[in-house]
């Protein structure tokens, strides 16, 4: 952000200490946020104005938190919702942990990731 965003050293530090408070927030309201069913659509809709007002460092400031908001609820939110989606069977969501145990989870992570490093390095130019 520091590159995009017109921040200077200590706005940027204020950037991320709202960063992680709406994190904690966001953990803490996961249940209640998930109620809302607009998490997706909050992250995504704030991800785009990201992305469309960089340069303004008040609202590059304001989607980051509101984006850490949403976001972080997302672990919380999906045990509580798996809870209640399926109370009687609330460990079916865990069903590569099923499949594979904890190896088959990292496994599938893994390579996720490396997917994501990949397309990164393939697709990503580099600016200087």
């Amino acid at each position: 952000m520091q590159s995009s965003a017109p921040l200077n050293l200590n706005q940027l530090s204020l950037v991320v200490l709202a960063f992680g408070m709406a994190n904690f927030f966001g953990t803490t309201l996961a249940g209640y946020l998930m109620t809302l069913r607009v998490i997706a659509l909050l992250m995504s809709a704030t991800a785009l104005l990201l992305v469309s007002f960089t340069d303004v460092s008040y609202l590059a400031a304001a989607c980051v938190a509101l984006w850490v908001l949403a976001f972080s609820s997302m672990p919380t939110g999906w045990s509580t919702w798996i809870s209640r989606a399926v109370p009687d069977d609330a460990e079916s969501g865990g069903w590569m942990f099923d499949l594979r145990g904890a190896g088959g989870v990292f496994l599938a992570s893994g390579m996720l990731i490396l997917l994501a490093a990949v397309t990164i390095f393939t697709r990503v130019r580099h600016h200087d």
